[in-house]
């Protein structure tokens, strides 16, 4: 018996709507910023609830184009949880601007709202919050924390294509919202792309420039740009997959159900996700390393993958420009008492009581 943490099948069906799109290029020659973009970035804006989507080559480029947009410089200061992927404090730094970092809530390993209060002053241009593993972020606290303040929010919605806020679209309630479509996310593409989604024209026009060299027209350029287009085959599998995505929601939300029915009454884990949303991987925490470090060899030894997030806090790398002064202990505790666990929508009820049955005999 193997468990793979991700599910990266493709269905037959899929396969042979994919291949009649390939041929269809092809034929049309239709590879860049072509009918195939155009179509999914209509779809994917409704879908989210925005009123503009721009297809951008990876979900890093969608971070840094819209800190770009927002006219983000060297001497602002960008908020950003510490516990997140590389790319959410990279494409500060790489701006020339300055990642200030938040500590997480212990209950769903977000950006803590509390803390992030005393991280703002005159200098902070912007919030980045990470719907880390599909858990959204609270909102609301991250929206009346920079009340009456020239700060915008940029979401991070990586790892949480699908989820909600308060009956809202992750991505549709920041300034932008950034997606990346790598295979192993929700609605996955067979390689890099990405997307952001915002209400704004004037930044919507400002992004469709930014993607490509700032061309207003073949070679009249308006400002410094990026090559940062979403190609045409990689629209067209993201096409085909949305039209399948709420089936597969409704899957993942179900497993995770059957997880916490089974979890809930053991002391030494603790759910991290909202079961109600389609996470991508299903986060815990354990109250000891001992008991971690047992459960990890358990899985191992039965050929389960899970996952590790993240040996070292964003804050902890040379070039972080940290004060290492200010703690963020919830990250500690992170690093060392939580794991992911499969749950993709080609689970069945005997993978999850297995794997549960594992964890509970720790």
């Amino acid at each position: 018996m193997s468990i793979k943490l991700y599910n990266l099948d493709t269905s037959p069906e899929i396969q042979n709507k994919y291949k009649k799109k390939v041929d269809k290029l092809l034929n049309k020659s239709d590879w860049i910023l072509g009918e195939e973009l155009s179509k999914f970035e209509s779809k994917i804006a409704g879908y989210i609830g925005s009123k503009y989507a721009v297809g951008v080559k990876s979900g890093t480029d969608a971070l840094e184009l819209s800190l770009r947009a927002l006219n983000i410089k060297r001497g602002d200061e960008v908020i950003v949880p510490g516990y997140s992927f590389f790319s959410t404090s990279e494409v500060v730094l790489k701006i020339g601007a300055k990642p200030i970092y938040c500590d997480i809530s212990k209950k769903n390993l977000n950006m803590d709202a509390n803390y992030l209060k005393s991280l703002i002053n005159s200098k902070t241009k912007a919030i980045i919050p990470v719907h880390l593993f599909g858990n959204p972020s609270d909102m609301e606290s991250i929206n009346k924390t920079i009340e009456n303040k020239e700060i915008s929010i940029i979401e991070d919605v990586a790892q949480a294509f699908g989820s909600t806020y308060r009956k809202k679209r992750l991505g549709s309630i920041g300034e932008f919202g950034c997606f990346s479509f790598y295979p192993t996310k929700n609605l996955g593409a067979f390689g890099d792309g990405g997307a952001i989604t915002t209400n704004s024209k004037s930044r919507y026009k400002k992004l469709l420039l930014l993607r490509n060299h700032g061309q207003v027209k073949r070679y009249e350029y308006e400002l410094v740009g990026y090559n940062s287009r979403l190609d045409s085959i990689q629209a067209a599998i993201l096409n085909i997959k949305l039209d399948y995505i709420k089936k597969i929601e409704s899957k993942k939300i179900e497993i995770l159900k059957m997880y916490f029915e089974l979890l809930k009454n053991n002391e030494n884990i603790q759910f991290l996700g909202d079961i109600n949303q389609p996470l991508n991987q299903l986060p815990l925490g354990f109250s000891n390393t001992t008991i971690i470090n047992k459960v990890k060899k358990l899985l191992d030894k039965n050929n389960i993958e899970f996952g590790t997030y993240y040996p070292k806090g964003l804050h902890e790398y040379s070039f972080s420009e940290h004060d290492k002064r200010k703690k963020l202990p919830n990250i500690d505790w992170a690093k060392k008492h939580t794991i992911t666990l499969p749950c993709h929508e080609k689970l069945k009820y005997k993978d999850i009581l297995f794997i549960s049955e594992l964890l509970i005999s720790t």
